[in-house]
């Protein structure tokens, strides 16, 4: 586990300062929303983490993007993929091939989860 807010703050810093690669992956508590950016961590403030492709620009929001509050935010931790549930043994091997065994997985109060991948580490 994360210790702290703060740690994954700076864990999200580190990808937004050094611009690296990035696949943001969130599925909403009901399982009814899937969805998959890849890109970079494009915005990090107080009221708002932006995730999406291309390069940030402050005079507007970036069309494919993730935008989440930081105080939605109630859990964060590392995730290695042969210990997610509900995946099985190929779908692990696959995601694991293409994006790299391990995540930072952040539990957010809706239920929703949100799993951010370091592209460049693979």
């Amino acid at each position: 586990m994360i210790s702290s807010g703060e740690d994954a703050v700076l864990l999200l810093k580190r990808l937004f300062d050094e611009r690296l690669p990035i696949l943001v992956w969130f599925v909403s508590a009901d399982k009814s929303v899937d969805v998959k950016v890849s890109g970079f961590v494009n915005g990090l403030a107080r009221d708002m983490i932006i995730f999406s492709d291309g390069d940030p620009d402050p005079s507007s929001l970036p069309s494919n993007r993730l935008c989440i509050d930081p105080l939605s935010i109630v859990e964060a931790r590392y995730e290695e993929l042969k210990d997610v549930a509900g995946l099985s043994a190929e779908k692990k091997a696959e995601l694991e091939a293409k994006y790299g065994g391990a995540s930072i997985v952040f539990k957010l109060s809706s239920g929703g989860r949100l799993s951010v991948f370091e592209l460049g580490s693979v």
